[in-house]
Order: structure tokens, then sequence, then C-alpha cells
């Protein structure tokens, strides 16, 4: 008997040129008739007429195809699949297909004309091929439930349909049935053109741009005035300003007849009656240091604390000017409203006149 165990190989045993083994056989069977009795019979393998094993599938099959030559691979799909050889381009066929050949009597459609390079391709009414994003024309369908998939929607004219609420504080309408009108909160503002001299401050928000002052005092808007040049025109008002003062008073009769101050004595010397007036500027000059504290006299009573407190070494003045026209102001009592310098002479041995000048205005 001769010996076999030079062909019989222990599993996982790497192969080497020149070993042996036997010839496994099949038998043509392309009419598929059964081989065996009954399940689990042994059976040899079924081929083709050129020694190709048949494949029985049952289920999805899932199929890689090398292609290495110039011939073109086509796929059909329907009711069943054929693969076809012809021009090298892969072919799409949505119409029925004979199972038995696996052929088709519609053209096929190339898959490559739908396909486009960006900016390259130029579209042809009823020429193109595309694949499309499908939408419903004025659908009356249910609302879908959150995270379904759904079609959009489009009216019959093919514009896309949009939902107005698309924010909450901007609340936008888009009428694609009707004349394409876009209306937004703003739609009752108030435009540029619909503002002019004399307005009520309007209650809802301006659109566009213009130039326009607020009159708190009036309650209205008026118009910025330019000249010619378009250079903004400016009016300086009467009454609180430096550049035009209100009735200014220059109060120099203790200047004129001086007041005599004898040493460690304090003496008042007050303006003329200024009733409603506003202090700007007070100076007060002498040959001797002196000591003055300024103060208000309203209806003939002296404010219990000075406004402002100076002095000077002899042959200098003191001079106050107001932070602010409105921080030194008379009142209207009917008495006696002035303003006063209480002028303490710190010399230690000589009597002297002190020269003072007030400077007021409404």
């Amino acid at each position: 008997m001769a010996d076999i165990s030079n062909f019989i190989y222990t599993e996982d045993t790497a192969h080497a040129t020149g070993d042996r083994g036997l010839m496994l056989l099949g038998v043509e069977n392309e009419d598929q008739a059964a081989f065996t009795a009954g399940d689990k019979d042994y059976t040899p393998f079924a081929v083709t007429a050129e020694g190709n094993v048949i494949v029985s599938t049952s289920g999805t099959l899932g199929l890689e195809i090398l292609q290495d030559t110039a011939a073109d691979l086509n796929v059909t799909e329907a009711s069943a699949v054929a693969i076809l050889s012809d021009t090298g381009n892969i072919l799409a066929d949505t119409a029925a297909i004979d199972t038995a050949t696996g052929n088709t009597d519609t053209a096929t459609t190339l898959i490559a004309t739908a396909i486009f390079v960006d900016d390259t391709a130029t579209h042809t009414t009823g020429a193109t091929v595309a694949l499309g994003i499908g939408a419903v024309a004025v659908p009356s369908d249910a609302a879908i439930d959150a995270n379904d998939i759904g079609m959009v929607a489009m009216s019959l004219d093919r514009r896309l349909h949009v939902d107005a609420d698309i924010t909450a504080s901007v609340a936008l309408t888009v009428d694609l049935a009707g004349d394409n009108d876009v209306t937004t909160e703003f739609a009752t503002s108030t435009a540029v053109a619909t503002m002019a001299d004399d307005d009520a401050n309007p209650d809802t928000l301006p659109i566009g741009a213009y130039l326009m002052g607020f009159d708190s005092g009036n309650t209205n808007w008026n118009r910025i005035e330019v000249d010619d040049a378009g250079h903004l025109q400016v009016d300086i008002l009467s009454g609180a300003g430096s550049t035009t003062p209100a009735n200014p008073v220059s109060d120099g009769a203790d200047a004129t007849t001086p007041a005599n101050i004898a040493v460690a004595t304090p003496t008042d010397v007050d303006s003329a009656e200024a009733a409603g007036k506003k202090l700007q500027k007070a100076e007060v000059w002498s040959t001797v240091a002196f000591k003055a504290r300024l103060y208000l006299v309203d209806n003939g009573a002296e404010a219990t604390d000075p406004f402002a407190v100076g002095g000077a070494p002899a042959y200098e003045r003191y001079v106050w000017d107001t932070p602010h026209l409105d921080y030194v102001e008379l009142g209207t009592s009917g008495g006696a409203d002035t303003f006063r310098a209480e002028i303490t002479n710190l010399d230690d041995s000589q009597t002297a006149d002190f020269y003072v000048v007030w400077s007021y205005e409404d």
C-alpha cells in the first residue's frame, strides 16, 4: 500500500514548494439537479462547464467587483441585478428586469451625467440630469413628530415655504403665495421721510439715518441746522454764560469809598442790594495783611457758614471766582439781600483801608 502521509498535513502548517495533494473535483450541474436524497448527505461541488463553482445565495449578498480591463461595468436595479459589460461607465437602470436573463428593454441612464464639477457646468432646461432635492408642492399632510424625517414644502411655482416663527424677537413673515411682501415688527416704525420739524417724540423705533435734535422742554424733534458749507449752526444763548452774561453788575462802591478797618477787629463789607443775583467774582485788596470770609445775607440775616474763606499779605489781593454760576445765588426776600465780606485786619499796629469789588449777574 502506498504511503499517503506525505500529502496529509497538520492544521495551520505552512505551504512549501513541492507539497503534494489530492485533486478536488466537482460535478457540472448547471441545471441545478439534486445530488443527494436528504439534508446532511455528502455531495460533490457543483460547477459550470468552464469549471466555475456555482454558488447559491439567500438574504443580502455583499459583492466587491475588481475591474482591471477597459470594459465597462454596468449596474441595474429593480427586481433583480444584472452586471453588464459595455463602454466603461457605471449605469443605473430602474426599469423592470428579466430575472432569468438579467436584461432590460429600457435605456439605462449614465450616473456620470448627474455629477458636475463646481462652477464649470451650465444648466440646460430639459437636458441636464441632476439628483434633485425633492419638495412637496403645497402639502396637505399633517405635521410630523419631533425628530421625524419629512419632505420640504414648496408652492406650485416652486418657491420654498419658510416658517414665520424664525426667532422670538423678530416675527418674519414671507408670503410666497401672494405678492412676496416681507413684513417685520418694524412695519409700524417711523420712517425717515415722515419726520419733520415740530414732530412729537415717536414711540416706535425710527428706521434710517437722520440728524435731529429733541427739545425736551417742548417734547418735539427739530432738524439740526447747517450753513451752505455744511457747518453746524450753534446759537449762544443769553443768560448763565460767561460769554454773554445777563444784566452783569460790577459793584465797586466799596473800592471807591474803602472801608477803614482797625487792627484785629472783624468788619462786614456788604455789596449793594442784589436780590436774585448770582455771584461771579469777589476781590479784596489792602495795604496790610488780612483774612476775608464771604457770606450770603438773606433778608438781613447772615448765613451760618461762609461760602468762601481766604486772605492775602500786604499789597496783594484775594480773588474768589465761582466754580459755576449757580453755586452762589441770593434769594428775593424783599429785605436786605446782599453779598458780604467779613474782613479782619491782621496788621499788628495800624488801621488800614480795604477795597472790595463784587461782580454778579442774573
